[in-house]
């Protein structure tokens, strides 16, 4: 079987959403992405590559890397994040994976930094990306998910504010953040409002992925599926959290570059932004955070109870941030 890698074109369009169709990704609790133009995520990077395989003129297979500017140890330092890794399930064990990641680090060479965020129960994409991709560093994270379902008290402290205030203060605390890119406040499309609770006590922007990424339900354990069967009748009356069945949208909101310095003041924060939220008929909100960080703790302490999913940083490169230092998420690469 020949494989040709070309890069992608508007006409791949069509054969690369049927290719990500067939690639849900995670466990037993497992996503589907929906965009009506593939290229479109790609559109919040300065620059970016998308490559496809094909088999016969037909797309097979996609991958995709954009690269930028990183502050890491001091230092500038240029970072290549990649994503957007999909291969039809007839052609995973020809080496199409690899072709595709090569092609894409190839493209946007030299980086000192390569990068990648994986779910942790991909466990295909996990066994392949620490085989072939030879990681220098894994950082483990968790996404916490808190279901929105009925309207928070407080939440009048948190004033509307320009999001570069909030980065400022998010990276102004006593703990350095690596990684962190320049800004590209013309390329942030997700970015739906920042907030602060007094100056610099705690703050988040908010972001949203439904005009990028929308995500959708592909796979619902047992015991989530059994609890929305139990739970449908009490959505309407907003007493307990809404779950998506398969085949229905995932409605979130993101929150990035969090920082809080007590619980009252926490609370204040995201009852603001859970308030948005319903406003906003968004059903969850989602905050990823490095595996250890105290802000895991002082959400829980403000009140919000949560899911926790994994996730996993993998870096290879000269330079790469390690487990022991702190992580700057580009909300971006979610």
């Amino acid at each position: 079987m020949e494989l040709k890698i070309t890069p992608y074109s508007p006409g791949d369009n069509e054969q690369a959403l049927a290719v990500e169709e067939l690639c849900p990704q995670g466990g037993e609790l497992s996503l589907r992405f929906r965009r009506h133009r593939f290229e479109t995520r790609s559109s919040v990077y300065e620059r970016s590559v998308i490559f496809c395989a094909k088999a016969e003129g037909v797309v097979v297979g996609v991958a995709a890397g954009a690269l930028k500017q990183v502050r890491l140890h001091g230092k500038k330092v240029r970072a290549l994040y990649g994503y957007d890794l999909r291969v039809h399930p007839e052609y995973r064990r020809h080496g199409t994976a690899r072709k595709l990641t090569q092609a894409v680090i190839e493209e946007l060479s030299p980086a000192g930094c390569v990068y990648s965020y994986i779910a942790g129960e991909n466990v295909r994409a996990l066994q392949f990306t620490k085989r072939n991709f030879g990681a220098r560093s894994m950082i483990d994270l968790q996404y916490l998910v808190i279901p929105v379902y009925r309207r928070k008290s407080g939440g009048e402290k948190a004033e509307v504010v320009p999001a570069s205030s909030v980065r400022e203060a998010c990276l102004g605390g006593k703990r350095d953040y690596e990684l962190i890119p320049d800004v590209a406040n013309e390329l942030m499309h997700g970015h739906v409002a920042s907030l602060m609770v007094k100056p610099d006590a705690a703050g988040g922007s908010i972001w949203s992925n439904e005009s990028l990424l929308a995500e959708e339900i592909a796979r619902l354990p047992m015991s989530l599926r059994v609890l929305r069967c139990l739970s449908v009748p009490l959505f309407p009356l907003h007493l307990c959290p809404e779950i998506p069945g398969i085949g229905m949208q995932v409605r979130s909101l993101f929150v990035y570059n969090l920082f809080a310095h007590a619980a009252t003041d926490l609370r204040e924060l995201l009852s603001a932004v859970n308030n948005l939220a319903l406003a906003a008929d968004r059903t969850f909100i989602f905050i990823l955070l490095q595996g250890g960080d105290p802000l895991v703790g002082l959400v829980r302490e403000a009140g919000f109870r949560f899911l926790t999913v994994p996730y996993v940083f993998l870096a290879k490169g000269e330079d790469v941030p390690l487990p022991t230092e702190r992580l700057f998420i580009d909300v971006r690469d979610l």
